[in-house]
């Protein structure tokens, strides 16, 4: 290999880096917020503000499916960078509407927000691509899913640490935690500028990121740390998926496991988990909030 071939793979290494600390930062925000929405919009003493969070991600992830066929023709003409660039602007729009909420601007920016993420992955599998090969395309594809995960230990981690104690969330706390995601998607988006999905993964998306906190949030069998045990789910999940994004790569590399092998054990860890969370929590925790007791689940989660 010569001097400045190393160097341009040493480049597209980089680059790679780069987009995954840009992702760090955008998801650090919205994954946590998508996390916590239900329970934020719920403890709102707002009488004007209806807004639901599970109706949030519905329209989000709607819209993200259908905006996907958009994307397709939209980021070869804009680029990648500029593209990644403007779906971190519309991210940051959605997370500035929960410091001073209202009804129509929450699902307004929803149905923005769903356009902008298909317009940011799309960008990121064509820039992926750019600086991959058929010989680092897994390895890269790993390195970023790490570092993309690791936003889901530093926002889960402040909200635990937040809300540790608390049964009710102040207007303080919530303005405080979203000037906080505003700012980490800024950053996101500056990284991404310096730069210059099937129906059952839907569902699973949309109920890890939205549905199962707010239930672990509502259920009062955990007693009064029920809120700051959302910031711990979160970060023991996004623990489990950095290692499973940097072993994506490396267990790839054996010609015994292919890509089929590695979604099959996804699917059946998946069930696994799944089932143990049907016994754990109570069925009407998703709707329920702040009333007490609420259904018994099939085996005690304490």
């Amino acid at each position: 290999m010569t001097a400045s071939t190393q160097e341009m793979a040493d480049m597209r290494t980089y680059n790679v880096v780069i987009l995954g600390i840009g992702f760090l930062f955008i998801f650090t925000a919205f994954t946590t917020c998508g996390n916590i929405e239900q329970t934020v919009v719920k403890s709102l003493d707002n009488a004007t503000f209806t807004g639901s969070g599970y109706h949030s991600l519905g329209i989000i992830y709607g819209v993200f499916s259908l905006a996907n066929l958009l994307a397709l023709t939209v980021v070869p003409v804009l680029g990648p960078r500029f593209t990644m660039f403007f779906s971190g602007i519309l991210y940051s729009g959605y997370i500035a509407v929960f410091i001073t909420p209202s009804t129509w601007s929450f699902y307004f920016t929803s149905v923005l927000i769903g356009i902008g993420a298909a317009l940011l992955w799309t960008a990121q599998g064509y820039f992926l691509l750019e600086n991959s090969d058929v010989t680092t395309i897994n390895r890269n594809t790993g390195i970023f899913w790490a570092l993309l995960q690791c936003s889901m230990l530093f926002g889960n981690l402040y909200v635990y640490l937040g809300w540790k104690g608390k049964t009710e969330i102040s207007a303080i706390f919530v303005h405080l935690l979203f000037f906080y995601f505003f700012f980490l998607i800024g950053k996101g988006s500056i990284w991404s500028c310096i730069l210059a999905c099937p129906f059952l993964l839907g569902l699973e998306l949309s109920f890890c990121s939205g549905v199962y906190g707010t239930c672990i949030g509502a259920t009062t069998h955990f007693g009064d740390e029920a809120k700051a045990l959302i910031g711990i789910s979160g970060i023991v999940v996004g623990f489990g998926e950095i290692v499973g994004g940097g072993l994506f790569g490396l267990v790839l590399k054996n010609s015994r496991f292919r890509r089929t092998s590695v979604v099959f054990l996804g699917m059946v860890v998946h069930f696994v988990a799944f089932y143990l969370i049907f016994l754990s929590i109570p069925d009407d925790a998703p709707v329920v909030f702040h009333t007490s007791p609420l259904h018994t689940p099939y085996m005690s989660p304490r």
